[in-house]
C-alpha cells in the first residue's frame, strides 16, 4: 500500500563498507632482498626439497614471531632449506583459520605469500635450530646491522606483499572505528609509534626511554622535507598525526607538548 511504499523509498541505504587503498592481497615486490626471499620461498622447489619446520616460542608478541621468521628464513636458506611455521600459535585466530595447520604453514592463514608453492618437500628432523641465531652469512653479515635490518625490512615486505582476505575484511572493519564515522583516512596524515612500555631496554644502554620532544623534532623534520619537496610554503596547512601506543603517558604527553605548537 501507500504507507508501505513511503517507507520503502525513506529506507536508510546500507552503510558503505571503507576500501583500503591498495590491494594488500597482490603488491608488487620493490626490494631487492624481498625478490630474493619470495626466490627462498617459491622458486627453488627442485634445488630444495628439504623443509625445516619452525615452531613458534608463543611467548611474545606477533611482530617479534615475524622478526624470528625472517632469520629463520635466511638460516635456511643458507643450508639450502626451505621453511614453514608449525602451530599451536598463540595469535592463529582459530575463528578464520584452518584448525588443521600441521601439513600446511601456520602462517599462510595471514600472509598467502609465507606459505610454498612447491608441491615436493622433504620434512627435515632440524626445528628450532633455525630460528635460533646468525647462522646465514652467504646471504646476510650478521656483523652488519644494515645489511640484517635490510633482509628483515625484505622478509616483512614479503610477507605483506601478500595478506589474506581475512586481514584484508578486518582492516576494513576497522577504518571507521580508527577514523569515524566513514572510514576516511584524513589526508596530511604522519603515523607516530611509540613504543615505551619495556621497549627501552632494547633501545638505550641507559634505560632511558625516548622523550616525547623526539617524536615532534622528527615530525618537524618530515614536514620541513615535503615543503621543500613541493617548493613551496604550507604555513596553515592542517597536519594530521595518527598516535599509536601501548602506553596512556606517551598519549597525554604528547598531547601537552604539541599543545602549543
Amino acid at each position: 500500500n501507500s504507507n508501505n511504499q513511503h517507507s520503502i523509498n525513506n529506507s536508510a541505504a546500507p552503510p558503505v563498507v571503507p576500501k583500503l587503498r591498495l590491494d594488500w592481497t597482490n603488491l608488487p615486490l620493490v626490494s631487492d632482498e624481498a625478490e630474493l626471499i619470495s626466490s627462498f620461498v617459491h622458486d627453488r622447489c627442485d634445488e630444495w626439497p628439504s623443509i625445516v619446520s619452525i615452531p613458534f616460542r608463543n611467548r611474545f608478541g606477533l611482530g617479534s614471531d615475524l622478526h624470528v621468521w625472517t632469520q629463520a628464513i635466511c638460516n635456511a636458506a643458507s643450508q639450502h632449506k626451505r621453511i614453514r611455521s608449525i602451530p599451536p600459535w598463540l595469535w592463529l585466530d582459530e575463528t578464520v583459520c584452518d584448525g588443521n595447520l600441521t601439513e600446511d604453514d601456520a602462517m599462510g592463514c595471514y600472509f598467502t605469500n609465507a606459505k610454498s608453492s612447491c608441491s615436493n618437500k622433504v620434512v627435515s628432523s632440524e626445528s628450532s635450530k633455525a630460528r635460533q641465531g646468525y647462522h646465514c652469512d652467504d646471504i646476510m653479515n650478521s656483523s652488519n646491522m644494515e645489511e640484517i635490518s635490510k633482509f628483515r625490512a625484505g622478509g616483512i615486505e614479503f610477507l605483506f606483499s601478500s595478506v589474506s582476505s581475512h586481514i584484508v575484511r578486518e582492516a576494513e572493519r576497522l577504518l571507521p572505528v580508527v577514523f569515524p564515522p566513514h572510514g576516511v583516512v584524513p589526508s596530511n596524515l604522519i603515523t607516530v609509534q611509540i613504543r615505551w612500555g619495556d621497549k627501552f631496554i632494547e633501545m638505550d644502554r641507559h634505560r632511558n626511554r625516548i622523550s616525547i620532544q623526539s617524536y615532534v623534532d622528527a615530525i618537524e623534520t618530515i614536514i620541513i622535507a615535503r615543503q621543500r619537496k613541493r617548493q613551496r610554503q604550507i604555513i596553515n596547512e592542517q597536519i594530521n598525526i595518527f598516535l599509536a601506543t601501548e602506553d596512556l603517558r606517551a598519549i597525554s604527553e604528547f598531547q601537552n607538548y604539541t599543545a602549543s605548537k
